[in-house]
């Protein structure tokens, strides 16, 4: 496994950056809580420690594809999204989404605040993705965009202003 170098303890498991159960369960009266935690009770979420992980930076990565590592710290402190620029692809991972885990809404925008190790930083860290030349978006949870980063990014910051405690 390859894992960005601030991100390597989190795939090795020498510590957790994920939601606490008391963040969950002050939410549990909303249907699509009490999914997640049903999947998270049979072990959906439950991550497994890597036992040997090669650490990369920033940059072009030694992989086929001509990939970009680009940090986006925020849901974990080591979280990297990825930059094909031969393809114009973006992938966001949890950086961006196009779908909110909690209430399945559609659209641009941060992880829910919760899921979040670093909420402020990943507000920031769609600087990065805006700065971006793509037209095309892989986020890790909802459907492919077809959409400049910038533009996803605009809608993302739209729902921070707007939206309600799931979109904050």
């Amino acid at each position: 496994m390859h894992a960005h170098r601030t991100e390597v303890g989190h795939a090795t498991g020498e510590y957790q950056e994920r939601v606490q159960t008391i963040q969950l369960v002050a939410r549990i009266w909303r249907p699509s809580v009490i999914s997640f935690v049903r999947t998270a009770m049979r072990g959906g979420s439950e991550p497994d420690a890597v036992a040997e992980v090669k650490a990369f930076g920033e940059g072009y990565l030694d992989v086929p594809g001509h990939l970009a590592a680009i940090p986006t710290p925020g849901h974990t402190s080591g979280h990297c999204s990825f930059h094909l620029p031969d393809h114009g692809i973006v992938i966001t991972g949890d950086a961006l989404v196009n779908r909110n885990v909690l209430t399945g809404k559609p659209g641009p925008r941060l992880m829910p605040r919760i899921f979040s190790h670093d909420w402020e930083q990943a507000a920031r860290s769609l600087d990065e993705l805006a700065a971006i030349d793509a037209d095309v978006l892989l986020p890790g949870h909802g459907e492919l965009l077809y959409l400049s980063p910038a533009y996803a990014v605009q809608q993302a910051r739209e729902l921070l202003e707007t939206g309600g405690w799931w979109d904050r």
